[in-house]
């Protein structure tokens, strides 16, 4: 497993374990222990409170804000995985667009294959 999947799964764990507690109560992870951030002024019922995950290690006062951290690292493996498959250059990647992404249906097997096409810089 490469460092950016790892990084990835662990950054779903984190969300997870930080998901099981309620706002001001603390949890481990990885042999830390954080605690989980409590926004007063945020109802439950309210859209943007259910977009606010926030963690605190009560020990350095480091702060995470865990969504954030967790798309940062999905698109750091999106990207290192494309460059990867596909040996696309920066400049090509920063092209692609969900335009991009077609499907092709074998006539002798039925099977749909994703294509991307890819603009040549």
């Amino acid at each position: 497993m490469s460092s950016v999947e790892e990084r990835h799964w662990s950054q779903e764990e984190f969300i997870d374990r930080a998901r099981t507690v309620a706002p001001g109560e603390e949890f481990d992870l990885e042999g830390r222990t954080y605690r989980r951030r409590h926004y007063p002024a945020v109802r439950d019922d309210d859209s943007e409170g259910q977009r606010r995950l926030h963690a605190t290690d009560p020990e350095t006062g480091a702060h995470v804000d865990l969504l954030r951290a967790e798309v940062r690292a999905f698109w750091t493996w999106a990207v290192v995985n494309t460059f990867f498959y596909t040996g696309v250059r920066v400049e090509e990647l920063r092209e692609i667009t969900q335009t991009a992404l077609s499907t092709l249906r074998l006539s002798d097997s039925g099977e749909t294959v994703l294509l991307l096409q890819i603009v040549p810089s």
